[in-house]
């Protein structure tokens, strides 16, 4: 090491030595002094002395000591001040700091704009001076020479010489040139020119044409680019670079004297409480904002990379370097919304800030003679709050009609409230004294999430700050999905409310008003309870507390035992009178339009929306239907003027499964025999069954066994045992759980016989997850799902539940509980009700439900299909056909019609499921026509398949909200060769960001197959080279390593730790040229559909994004792609990806399908 050391010692003193022989006493009076008291700059000065230090060799002593002896005047006086400085960086600094231009980029553009060429002066000297002044602020040449030339004094005609300039040495020509013809003209015999001294005649200085003046010139003014008439140089675009698309639209700003009627495209918008005025320009494809205007709202919420800068074409007529990228929440017509934004330098635009068509996917826009308005429609969440997911199965069948629909719900805004209504939440309690709980501990992840929601609270006027004598605790409830649900614990606060006695309409009267309607819609009402206003005088008992404040709501909250009484009065307040002339029913959050045609359901249809937006109620679309012949409605299905109970009461005991063993027998008896006091002869019809239980006797579930099992089933959901719902009687709801599910009856005591009677039964299969829970909490689970599932039946009544789970009511009165219980029981507390325990042998009705669930949703699917055959003429002629003899490519697969297609067999679809199966495989990732087509295809047979997907497509409401135009499809490049084997070549990139996550991921990271299409998907948290080779490394695990890798220029990409790792790997890496994203086309197409599968998949909530990207790699890769003419899947693996579809069919094929 020492040796080296004197080596470079010596070769340093060797550089030295060639400029040995000049001191600094011969360069010190080439040098400029720095006093600090004129306007040189002191970037210059350094830049300058830097150089020279350079050419001179001088090291950083040298530096320190020669630049001392340069400082002048204030300079020096600044120096003496700060004592010894010792290091020359730091005197830099110090000087930097304190002589720095003051200046910010507009106050520079201030001083060019009116800085004007003096008579004293030289055209080299006001050039020169104009040019210094915008060193200051890195000012672009273009705004520099349209500075310069607007400055000197001269009519427009005669500087037309100057236009046309590309760069300032080719200016600096032309102002010579200028010059010149300038000194010529003036050595002339002076020519009289009466107009310049008045107005009498009048002469354009564009064109020089007399008899008119610029203002009204038809040919405009001059480019001093291109010499053309009609703009100026900074809105030339003659060079046609096309990177990203920024046209500039006239924005000549409005005076008083103008024409009113002629409206300008500008908008008031908030940034940080800072008002803006800006441009809306669809044309430019981002936002822009004036680097003046960053420093007004800079604060620790607006995010500024100042790193993050592109080329923009478009202004100016060349490329425009960006000075970084601003991300912000901007405020437009109330609403908020996270736009990003480039930053540009002033000259670049004329006004504050142009919003681009990038909001065109947060809001949508209307002109009006009145001005412009936006309206949100960010369809992330816009989907994640409404959940519009219309099926085709929902619309109604006349396509004319259906259209019309579609058209109103497209046309349905939610910011067009105009009314209040007077219905206001008025607490009453039974005692006044304060109830105060002290706020619950949080964890940190907990305490962001509570911030962020009162933050949206609070800018949303949903609560206030408070000053209340009352407090509950809030409670952080997980959903799912893994996300967390605010809550607020007002169990104390419930048991002193004085109830709100409104009563809910009679299901018998609303059934009675229905007879009559052919035709019916049922709309759904979501998120109702915020429209309803808190009364002043009660909010102080609505008061919350969290660690870091206390708050009231101003709008009425979920949770408070009155709320759904109150909501009632509500709705019947907002659509009074069309309740009253028939036009729509309400009940609760449901609303039904009976007609006696789909044109007068259309009609009154109208009529609710307009109704509706007035007040600004939302839709949960994915629950309505519209201009059914026949529906479900508060639990009877109504079709023809006919009613009949609705099979679900009875699903749970009429699709009992078959006992097949003695203990799943003494879980029927258990049912039955709870009811058999209502059930004739119930001994003797159940005789064969009790046999099977005697001692010593082989369990046989023969024929007279079935007959009498299917006999007991059909009096269990028959009148007298089952009985009609009245709300007037007292009513039990019973339940019971089990690892294998739960299960519910919902009983009334008859004034015939006194006795309970069931209404409606209730059996449902735990989930895998579900499954693993204590019985305690499957207890609790049980109850909820029941509450839930009769809600319309249990809500504005008293009832009495009653379990087996004798710590339940202690559990409720907890004051901490699990985080899961208390969800469960925030829920409950809209209901009135008590709790009672029972043994688990005196609930053996609720038990067989609970251990024989009914939750068969893959028989189910298989029986409907086979009913659904059955039901269809066509189908069931080729089946009695088929059962003669063989018939084309149609064969029997147990009882389901097949066909065989290019040796796979197909299940041939009925009409009326042939919507339903189209959809379910279209919303697999709402894919286009020729996909859907293909997933299709591949287990079921259905003529005319492309005309009825696109049918089912265009009544998507999902795809019709998030539908993008696309433009004009580019040229096509010449591709890379793809290789001759899987797995030799990737095409890598980063997608995002996106909206962000718990887990912090923004980004995603897609590795394609250059061969096999195969996709990997990755979440990341950043764009750097560490994270992304860590992807790299997992996916090497499994596949090993690619020949070559095909990237952009990112700086993931370009690092010198990635390209050591292709080294080590033996990758050839391939970097596509900047600014051609068609140069990776194959990672870019895929991305797309990322957007628009993830887009979709995620609408319930939009932050867990990332749970849907393996779906969406699965997805990806079973899909069969034109290219290869299979899916990638297969190309790669040799056999076709197993997907959840696949397991209706084998079940189908393995299981008899029983009616």
């Amino acid at each position: 090491m020492p040796p080296k050391k004197d080596i470079k010692d010596g070769e340093e003193r060797e550089s030295r030595d060639t400029t040995s022989y000049i001191s600094f006493a011969d360069v010190e009076k080439s040098m400029t002094s720095f006093s600090g008291d004129d306007s040189y700059p002191i970037s210059t000065w350094f830049e300058e002395f830097e150089d020279t230090a350079l050419l001179m060799s001088w090291t950083e002593v040298e530096k320190l000591i020669y630049a001392k002896r340069l400082l002048s005047g204030t300079a020096k006086l600044f120096l003496r001040s700060l004592g010894g400085v010792k290091d020359y960086k730091k005197l830099k600094q110090e000087l930097e700091d304190e002589f720095g231009s003051k200046l910010n980029s507009a106050a520079i553009h201030k001083k060019l704009s009116s800085r004007k060429m003096k008579k004293d002066e030289t055209y080299q000297q006001y050039f020169l001076h104009m040019k210094e002044c915008a060193l200051h602020g890195n000012i672009e040449d273009a705004a520099l020479m349209e500075y310069v030339v607007d400055g000197i004094q001269d009519s427009e005609s005669n500087k037309s010489i100057l236009y046309g300039a590309s760069n300032l040495k080719e200016f600096r020509k032309k102002l010579d040139i200028y010059k010149s013809i300038k000194e010529k003209t003036q050595t002339r015999p002076s020519v009289s020119t009466p107009f310049a001294k008045n107005n009498k005649i009048k002469r354009c200085f564009n064109c020089g044409d007399l008899d008119h003046q610029a203002p009204t010139c038809t040919k405009g003014i001059k480019c001093f680019r291109c010499n053309e008439f009609g703009h100026k140089g900074t809105q030339c675009n003659n060079k046609g670079k096309k990177t990203l698309n920024i046209q500039k639209t006239d924005t000549k700003i409005k005076t008083d004297k103008e024409d009113k009627e002629l409206e300008t495209p500008y908008k008031k918008i908030k940034i940080n409480d800072v008002e803006i005025t800006a441009l809306i320009d669809t044309g430019s494809d981002v936002n822009l904002i004036k680097l003046s205007e960053v420093e007004k709202f800079m604060t620790e919420k607006v995010i500024y990379d100042k790193e993050k800068s592109i080329h923009l074409t478009g202004i100016a007529g060349k490329e425009l370097n960006t000075k970084g990228l601003l991300k912000v929440k901007v405020l437009i017509d109330d609403y908020y919304a996270d736009l990003e934004f480039h930053v540009v330098q002033d000259y670049a635009i004329p006004v504050s800030v142009i919003l681009g068509n990038t909001i065109l996917k947060d809001f949508e826009i209307n002109f009006t003679r009145d001005g412009i308005f936006l309206e949100k429609i960010s369809y992330l969440t816009l989907l994640a709050e409404e959940k519009n997911t219309i099926c085709d199965e929902h619309y109604p069948e006349n396509k004319e009609i259906a259209d019309k629909v579609t058209k109103l719900i497209k046309e349905y805004k939610t910011n067009a409230k105009k009314k209040e209504s007077n219905v206001e939440m008025k607490i009453i309690l039974t005692e006044e004294d304060p109830i105060y709980q002290s706020p619950r501990r949080l964890s940190p992840l907990e305490m962001k999430v509570v911030d962020e929601q009162i933050k949206e609270w609070l800018d949303q006027k949903i609560i206030r700050p408070s000053k209340s004598d009352f407090a509950s605790p809030v409670v952080l409830a997980k959903k799912k999905d893994g996300t967390y649900r605010l809550c607020i614990d007002y169990r104390k606060l419930n048991k002193r409310i004085v109830k709100d006695r409104f009563p809910l309409p009679l299901i018998e009267d609303q059934i009675d008003r229905l007879k009559g309607a052919k035709v019916f819609t049922t709309l759904d009402l979501k998120n109702g309870f915020m429209h309803v206003n808190v009364h002043e005088e009660s909010r102080k008992f609505t008061a919350f507390v969290t660690p870091q404040g206390q708050y009231e709501f101003m709008k009425m909250p979920f949770g408070l035992c009155t709320a759904p009484s109150v909501f009632q009065r509500y709705v019947n307040h907002v659509f009074q009178d069309l309740i009253s002339d028939g036009t729509v029913l309400a009940y609760l959050d449901d609303l039904i339009l009976p007609s006696e045609s789909e044109e007068e359901g259309l009609e009154k249809l109208v009529k609710v929306f307009q109704r509706a937006e007035e007040y600004g109620l939302l839709f949960n679309w994915k629950k309505c239907h519209f201009m059914k012949r026949e529906i479900e409605y508060l639990g009877y299905i109504i079709r023809n003027n006919e009613l009949r109970p609705s099979k679900e009461k009875i699903s749970a005991v009429s699709r009992f499964k078959t006992p097949h063993d003695i203990k799943s027998l003494q879980s029927f008896l258990g049912l039955s025999g709870y009811f058999r006091k209502f059930i004739k002869n119930y001994s003797i019809i159940a005789k064969p069954l009790t046999n099977l239980l005697k001692k010593d006797v082989e369990f046989n579930f023969d024929e007279e066994c079935e007959m009498a099992f299917n006999e007991l089933k059909r009096i269990l959901c028959r009148s007298p045992v089952l009985r009609i719902y009245d709300p007037d009687l007292t009513t039990e709801l019973h339940t019971d759980a089990s690892a294998e599910g739960y299960g519910a009856v919902l009983l009334q005591k008859s004034p015939t016989d006194n006795q309970m009677h069931p209404v409606y039964y209730m059996s449902k299969k735990t989930t895998p997850a579900e499954r693993k829970y204590h019985s305690y909490y499957l207890e609790i689970l049980a109850i909820v799902e029941a509450v839930k599932k009769f809600r319309v039946y249990l809500l504005g009544i008293r009832f009495k539940i009653v379990t087996d789970c004798s710590a339940l009511t202690k559990t409720l009165q907890k004051k901490d509980l699990p985080p899961r219980v208390a969800r469960w029981a925030l829920l409950l507390e809209e209901y009135n009700y008590e709790i009672e325990h029972r043994s688990g042998s005196r609930l053996k009705h609720a038990d067989a439900l609970s251990r024989n669930p009914v939750c068969l949703i893959l028989t189910e699917a298989a029986a409907r299909l086979k009913r659904a055959q059955d039901d269809d003429p066509h189908i069931s002629l080729l089946k009695k056909m088929l059962e003669k003899e063989p018939y084309q490519d149609y064969i029997m697969e147990r009882g389901i019609l097949c066909k065989e297609k290019d040796g796979t067999r197909l299940i041939v679809v009925p009409k009326k499921m042939q919507n339903e199966i189209i959809r379910k495989k279209h919303d697999y990732g709402h894919f286009g026509v020729r996909k859907t087509e293909e997933l299709v295809s591949r287990e079921y047979y259905v003529e005319n398949l492309k005309e009825k997907i696109r049918k089912v497509i265009d009544n998507c409401v999902e795809c019709i909200l998030i539908e993008q135009k696309k433009g004009k499809k580019e040229g096509f490049l010449h591709p890379l060769d793809k290789g001759d084997v899987p797995l030799s070549t990737y095409h890598i990139d980063h997608l995002g960001p996106l909206t962000s996550t718990n887990k912090n991921y923004k980004y995603i990271f897609t590795v394609v197959d250059g061969f096999t299409k195969f996709t990997w998907i990755y979440p990341t948290k950043s764009l750097s080279t560490d994270e992304t080779l860590d992807k790299l490394r997992v996916q090497q695990q499994t596949f090993g390593s690619p020949q070559r890798i095909i990237s952009d220029r990112n700086a993931a990409f370009t690092s010198k730790d990635f390209q050591d790792y292709c080294e080590q790997e033996g990758i050839t890496h391939y970097t596509i040229t900047t600014g051609q994203p068609r140069g990776n086309g194959q990672v870019e197409r895929i991305h797309q559909i990322i957007i628009s599968v993830i887009s979709k998949l995620s609408a319930d909530d939009p932050t867990k994004w990332y749970k849907q990207v393996s779906k969406v790699q699965r997805c990806l890769n079973s899909t069969w792609q034109r290219s290869i003419g299979m899916t990638p899947f297969e190309l790669l693996f040799g056999t076709k990806m197993k997907d959840e579809n696949e397991k209706i069919v084998k079940l189908i094929e393995e299981e008899e399908v029983k009616e």
